[in-house]
């Protein structure tokens, strides 16, 4: 499956729900999410673009690999997804393969659904809690992104098409993305 995708930082996530509420959103998740990030000592995951995450939301957890699709208005990538029964007995199984666990992140993520696509306000908690509220915006094409994007108010110019390490390297330093 491909994900195009665009992030928009420093929101108000009032103002950004009072529009989604005049755009007729539905409201489909609400709740805590814990990510874990996998690669190898030697970082050939990470150095390829590529992300392995394994993330509980709310009581689903998923085990999920992305690598780069070209793009240069969106982040899009290739992505595969399933769904897995338990995020302890899975990272006990990614970690006995010499996985490690080299990033775990836990937010509070709100998620409303558009005909265009997806729109989610995350907020970091914890070690990445100095991140402000942010959106993320999820389109099947390219065009229906940048619809959704002008719904809300914003242009493409308000957009990046950054990764999580790009997002914690911009506000915490390349140390803390490491």
């Amino acid at each position: 499956m491909k994900e195009i995708e665009v992030k928009i930082l420093e929101i108000d996530p009032a103002a950004i729900e009072q529009k989604l509420s005049q755009l007729g959103a539905t409201q489909s998740f609400n709740g805590h999410m814990n990510a874990l990030f996998f690669d190898y000592p030697d970082r050939r995951i990470t150095r390829s673009g590529s992300v392995l995450r394994l993330r509980q939301e709310g009581d689903s957890t998923r085990i999920t690999h992305k690598y780069p699709l070209a793009s240069e208005v969106a982040k899009v990538m290739h992505e595969t997804e399933t769904t897995v029964g338990s995020l302890d007995a899975m990272r006990d199984i990614l970690l006995a393969t010499g996985l490690e666990v080299i990033k775990a992140t836990y937010k509070h993520r709100t998620q409303y659904d558009l005909p265009e696509g997806h729109v989610v306000i995350d907020d970091y908690l914890e070690d990445l809690s100095s991140i402000p509220p942010f959106l993320e915006i999820e389109s099947p094409t390219l065009e229906q992104l940048h619809v959704v994007v002008a719904q809300l108010g914003f242009t493409p110019a308000d957009t990046n098409r950054w990764s999580t390490y790009d997002l914690v390297r911009h506000y915490l330093g390349a140390d803390a993305a490491d």
